[in-house]
């Protein structure tokens, strides 16, 4: 965290008015579809620029009013449920004036385990890893198994990375990913992960999660569908500086949705032009 504010305090001596994103890992489907709108944005002379951070909390708080300008982000991918969570706490999207949100997409909660676990309750007194500290991935993890009362063992949070090649050398029993399937870190798993790992199967209806399926294929060592939870997520935005550009991107991406649909992340597929209908009427103050 600390090191993004430092990079963010270089970012206006790189580029004046640039429209800055926080997204999540680089390996992960905010970060790659902010990359795609960027690439077209940048055709029309709008400078995108996409962050890399720990995800929906840090971006949270990245959109927080107080923060000098240099420092805050004008747009960012939060989760359902962290929306929610701030609406009680004393979080800056709760005190931020003028904020708004698009529904971007869906992100299904993965959950990597060794082959002959079925259900969450298998892990009771295992070791997961949560993802990394502060991260969106981090916070549904631990909403999930609070909600279906697992009692795992040490949670420990860390990077994918790290925690695939724990889970690999059997020194853990899962790790949680929340992602717009398919999940770039996921997808670069060679296929013989197949053989010896699953994605474990969640059922049942805990708002704000919704029951969705992983279709076969998804990832070429899946070999069957997977039932699982899902939470919606937005692209969290004010109307203060750069503005006019804000609005700008969503014009972008709704007249190049079938583009993007072609050349962009594969989750761009399931994004529909109704859901620009909720963009109408917003204007600059």
């Amino acid at each position: 965290m600390k090191y993004l504010f430092f990079l963010l305090l270089l970012l206006p001596n790189i580029s004046q008015g640039a429209v800055k994103i926080a997204t999540g890992s680089a390996g992960g489907t905010y970060y790659q579809m902010a990359k795609d709108v960027a690439v077209l944005a940048a055709k029309e002379g709008i400078e995108v620029i996409v962050l890399a951070t720990g995800g929906s909390v840090e971006n949270l708080s990245l959109l927080d009013p107080n923060l000098p300008v240099e420092q805050r982000v004008a747009m960012a991918f939060v989760q359902e449920d962290i929306l929610d969570w701030s609406k009680s706490t004393n979080s800056g999207l709760k005190r931020a004036a003028n904020l708004k949100k698009f529904p971007i997409l869906t992100e299904e909660i993965h959950l990597l385990v060794p082959k002959g676990f079925v259900y969450l309750k298998d892990l009771k007194g295992k070791k997961v890893a949560l993802g990394s500290n502060g991260s969106g991935t981090s916070f549904t993890a631990s909403g999930i198994l609070r909600k279906f009362n697992v009692q795992t063992g040490v949670r420990l949070t860390m990077p994918y990375e790290k925690a695939l090649m724990r889970l690999k050398s059997g020194a853990i029993s899962g790790v949680f990913f929340v992602g717009g399937a398919p999940v770039k870190t996921l997808s670069s798993l060679a296929p013989e992960y197949g053989g010896k790992f699953t994605l474990l199967t969640m059922t049942g209806s805990h708002k704000p999660y919704k029951k969705v399926v992983i279709p076969k294929g998804t990832y070429s060592w899946q070999d069957e569908d997977v039932t699982t939870l899902a939470v919606q997520s937005y692209l969290v935005f004010s109307l203060e500086e750069n503005c006019e550009e804000r609005l700008k991107l969503f014009r972008i991406a709704k007249e190049n949705l079938e583009l993007l649909k072609k050349t962009g992340h594969p989750k761009w597929k399931a994004v529909k032009i109704e859901q620009f209908k909720g963009m109408k009427g917003i204007t600059c103050p």
